[in-house]
C-alpha cells in the first residue's frame, strides 16, 4: 500500500509519467489517476518490475469485469395477452389463516406482481409466455390436467437451473376473465394465490 502511494513521484522520477492534471473533483481525480497510473505500468511493465512492483498484480486488479453474455429471447407470436388486475392470497387447503394475515400476505404479493404489468401470452399448441413481474421474461407450456387443473411448465434456462412447474386451478374463463388458483413454491405454506388476468383488446 505505502509503495502504491509513493508510485506517482516514482513514476515522474522516470520521466515518462505524466500525472492527469486536477478537476477539482478528489473522487474523478483519484479514478483518473489510477487508470493513467494502470496504462503506464501497462505499457511499461519492465520498468515497474525494475522499481519493484509486480505488473501482473496490479494489472489484474484493475482489468475491468467481463461483459456478460446477453441471451436475447426469440419473438414470442401471442394470439392473446392477457394483464393482471387482481393477485389476492387465499389460505391453502386444511389452513386457518386469520384475515390480517392474509391482508399482509396480499400486500406483499401486489408489490411483486403489479397490475398491468404483470402479463400472460398464448400462442400455438399451448404454448406459454408469462411476464411475472414485467422484468422476469419466462417461455412454456400450458398442460391442461383434468378438473380444471393446469400446469405450467418452464423448460430450464441454464445448465444450474431446474425445470419449472407451477401448479394451478382455472377457476374462471368466462368472456375477457382469467382466474387461477396458484399454489405457493414454497412446501407446507399456509398460502395459495389467487390471480385475475383481463384481455387485452
Amino acid at each position: 500500500m505505502f509503495f502504491w502511494l509513493l508510485l506517482p513521484a516514482m513514476l515522474c522520477a522516470q520521466g515518462n509519467y505524466t500525472s492527469p492534471p486536477k478537476t477539482g473533483d478528489p473522487v474523478l481525480d483519484d479514478a483518473n489517476h489510477t487508470k493513467a497510473k494502470t496504462e503506464w505500468i501497462k505499457n511499461n511493465p519492465e520498468a515497474y518490475r525494475a522499481m519493484g512492483g509486480n505488473p501482473d498484480e496490479v494489472l489484474k486488479a484493475n482489468q475491468p469485469e467481463p461483459v456478460k453474455e446477453q441471451r436475447t429471447l426469440p419473438a414470442f407470436a401471442a394470439q392473446k395477452t392477457y394483464a393482471l388486475v387482481d393477485v389476492r392470497a387465499i389460505a391453502a387447503e386444511g389452513w386457518q389463516v386469520s384475515e390480517n394475515e392474509l391482508a399482509k400476505e396480499t400486500q406483499l404479493m401486489q408489490q411483486k406482481y403489479p397490475y398491468q404489468v404483470s402479463k400472460i401470452q398464448f400462442g400455438q399448441d399451448d404454448a406459454l409466455r408469462w411476464l411475472p413481474t414485467g422484468e422476469v421474461d419466462l417461455r412454456g407450456k400450458e398442460i391442461k390436467m383434468q378438473n380444471n387443473a393446469i400446469n405450467w411448465f418452464f423448460e430450464k434456462r441454464c445448465e444450474t437451473c431446474n425445470d419449472k412447474i407451477f401448479y394451478l386451478q382455472l377457476l374462471k374463463n368466462q368472456g375477457s376473465d382469467l382466474v387461477y388458483k396458484m399454489q405457493s413454491d414454497d412446501a407446507g405454506s399456509k398460502f395459495d394465490y389467487q390471480f385475475t388476468y383481463q384481455l387485452i383488446p
